[in-house]
C-alpha cells in the first residue's frame, strides 16, 4: 500500500516464527488498523490449535500450498486448509468458527448478508482473475445487447454475476432483460455444453472446454482479461480472529509472497504441488494460472491505500461498487462500507523477499486513426451525457456525475480498450460551427474521464458535429437528444 511501510527485521520475523512454532508466549498484538473499525457482529473465532482456512479449488492460492510444502515459512506447519466449493457451505462453516479465513472475491464478500461480512476484513489479495472466468455465448450473440431476452446462466451473489450485471448495466440494460439462471460456475459450464443455456458467465477449463469442437460450441464474448480487476481474490477474516491470532495472519501473507518467489524460480514443480493439493492435473494449473495474475507486496499495497487523502482505496471503491450493484438488485438491503471491510497492516509488516515486480504495462499506443471511426467491439456504453444549446459545458446533474462515475470506473477496468468520446450537436448552425462544438464536448467529457486511467492514450475525443443524430432534429425534444456525448470501445491491444 502506498501507506508508510512497517520496518520489520528478519531478526523479529524469526522470532514470531519460533514462538509459533513452540506455542509459547501469546499472538503479537496487531498494529492499529488503517481503516475504521467495524461494529456489527463477527463470526466466532478460535483462540488456539491449527489455523484453518475455507478456500475452493482455484491456484490463486497456489503460493500458499507451495510454501508450506517446502517449508518457506516457519509458521505455515500451523495453518490448514479445505476445499469447500459450495458457497453456502463455506460461509456456513466460517461463520461457526470452525474456520477462522474465508477465500471470497471482493465482490462476493461485499454481497454476504450482514453477520457474515460485517465485523470482518480482507487481509490481503492473492490474485485477479485475467482470462480465468469469461462470458461464453452461442451462435448469434455477438454482443451485450444481443443477450437480451436469452437464457443466461450465472452464479447468483458470486463474480459472474457481479460482472454480468455491470456488463449489462453499461449497455442500458438490467438482469430483467434476460432469462436468468442461478447456478454455480461449474454447472454453468456443462449447462451450455449442452446447449440448455444461450450463454453463461464459468470460469477455466470451462471457458474454453465448451466452447471448443468437437464437444463444444459458440464463442467466448469477452473474458475477466477485457474486463481487468472486477474478479479479484481477497482473504477474509473476522475482527477476533486479526486480535488473536495475528501470528498466523502474518504468517500465511508472507507465505504467500514466499510462494510466489519461488514459483518463479521453479515454476513445474510449483504445479505440480498446487495440482495434488486441488486433485487437477498439473497441465490444468499451468493452463489456469495462465488466467490469473497473481498479487505481489507492490500490488497489495497499492490495492488498500488511497491513491490521495480524501479518496478511497481501489479495494473500498470496488467493493461499494459491488455493494450498490447487489443492493439495486435486491439481493442486499443493508450493506457494509469498503472503507471498514479490510486492513493493511498484514502486507505493511511483511518482510519476506518475494517474486520479482512485473514491469509496467507499456502505454496503449497513440490512437491509429481507425480508432476514431472503427465499429465498437464490445457494443456502445449506452450512457449518454446531455449538453444544453451552444454549450460544451458538463452539467453536473446527481445522475450526471453517477454516469460520468460509472464509464470512468469502466474505464479503469478495460486498460486494453480505447474508449472512444463522441461530441454531437443538433442541426443548429453551420456545420464548422457545429463541428468545433462537439470536439469541446468530447474534451469536457475527456478530461473528466481522465482520472480514472493511467495511460492518456486511452481516451480518443472525437467531434462528429451534426452528422449521426439520434433522433429527428425537427423537434425541440429530438434536438436535446441530439446535443450528446456518447461512448464506444475498441481493443487496443
Amino acid at each position: 500500500m502506498k501507506s508508510a511501510r512497517l520496518l520489520v527485521t528478519v531478526t523479529l520475523l524469526l522470532l514470531v516464527a519460533l514462538v509459533m512454532v513452540v506455542g509459547s508466549g501469546c499472538p503479537k498484538k496487531p498494529e492499529p488498523a488503517k481503516t475504521g473499525e467495524t461494529t456489527g457482529p463477527t463470526p466466532p473465532v478460535s483462540t488456539g490449535g491449527p489455523f484453518k482456512i475455507a478456500i475452493v479449488t482455484w491456484p490463486g492460492y497456489g503460493p500458499l500450498f507451495v510454501a508450506k510444502a517446502k517449508n518457506l515459512v516457519p509458521g505455515m506447519a500451523n495453518v490448514e486448509w479445505k476445499i469447500i466449493d459450495d458457497t453456502a457451505a463455506r460461509r456456513a462453516a466460517y461463520k461457526s468458527g470452525e474456520y477462522q479465513m474465508i477465500a471470497e472475491t471482493v465482490d462476493s464478500f461485499a454481497s454476504g448478508k450482514p453477520g457474515y461480512q460485517m465485523g470482518s476484513k480482507a487481509v490481503y489479495t492473492c490474485d485477479e482473475s485475467m482470462g480465468g472466468d469469461g462470458l461464453i455465448v452461442t451462435e448469434g450473440i455477438n454482443t451485450i445487447a444481443d443477450l437480451k431476452g436469452k437464457t443466461v446462466a450465472y452464479p447468483e451473489g458470486l463474480p459472474g454475476h457481479f460482472l454480468l450485471l455491470k456488463l449489462l448495466h453499461l449497455h442500458g440494460m438490467t438482469s430483467k432483460d434476460i432469462k436468468g439462471s442461478n447456478m454455480e460456475a461449474d454447472p454453468a459450464g456443462q449447462a451450455f455444453r449442452a446447449r440448455k443455456v444461450d450463454a453463461a458467465v464459468t470460469w477455466e477449463p470451462f471457458v474454453t472446454m465448451s466452447t471448443t469442437p468437437p464437444d463444444g460450441h459458440g464463442s467466448v464474448l469477452l473474458t475477466s482479461k477485457d474486463a481487468q480487476g472486477y474478479i479479484v481474490d481477497v482473504l477474509v477474516c473476522g475482527q477476533d480472529t486479526i486480535t488473536n491470532r495475528a501470528a498466523d495472519i502474518q504468517a500465511i501473507i508472507d507465505a504467500h509472497f514466499a510462494g510466489l518467489k519461488y514459483m518463479e524460480e521453479n515454476p513445474k514443480e510449483s504445479y505440480e504441488v498446487i495440482a495434488k493439493e486441488l486433485s487437477i492435473p498439473a497441465g490444468d494449473v499451468e493452463g489456469m494460472i495462465s488466467g490469473l495474475k497473481f498479487q505481489t507486496q507492490a500490488m497489495n499495497e497499492k490495492f488498500f491505500t488511497p491513491p490521495k487523502a480524501d479518496a478511497p482505496s481501489p479495494f473500498a471503491v470496488l467493493f461499494d461498487d459491488a455493494s450498490s450493484t447487489w443492493k439495486e438488485e435486491g439481493l442486499l438491503t443493508e450493506v457494509a462500507g469498503g472503507a471498514d471491510s479490510f486492513t493493511a497492516q498484514f502486507v505493511s509488516a511483511s518482510a519476506v523477499p518475494g517474486m520479482t515486480e512485473p514491469p509496467p504495462t507499456p502505454p496503449l499506443p497513440v490512437a491509429p486513426e481507425k480508432v476514431k471511426t472503427e465499429a465498437p467491439k464490445m457494443a456502445n456504453i449506452t450512457k449518454h451525457i446531455q449538453f444544453k444549446p451552444g454549450s460544451a459545458e458538463i452539467e453536473f446533474s446527481k445522475q450526471v456525475r453517477e454516469d460520468l462515475d460509472e464509464v470512468g470506473r469502466f474505464i479503469s477496468h478495460t486498460p486494453d480498450y480505447y474508449v472512444r468520446v463522441e461530441g454531437h450537436t443538433d442541426s443548429d448552425g453551420d456545420d464548422a460551427y457545429n463541428l468545433d462544438l462537439s470536439k469541446k464536448r468530447a474534451k469536457a467529457v475527456g478530461d473528466y474521464l481522465e482520472t480514472y486511467t493511467e495511460d492518456p492514450n486511452q481516451i480518443v475525443t472525437v467531434g462528429l458535429g451534426e452528422k449521426k443524430p439520434v433522433a429527428s432534429n425537427s423537434s425541440a425534444e429530438g434536438k436535446a437528444k441530439n446535443r450528446r456525448v456518447m461512448f464506444a470501445t475498441i481493443p487496443g491491444r
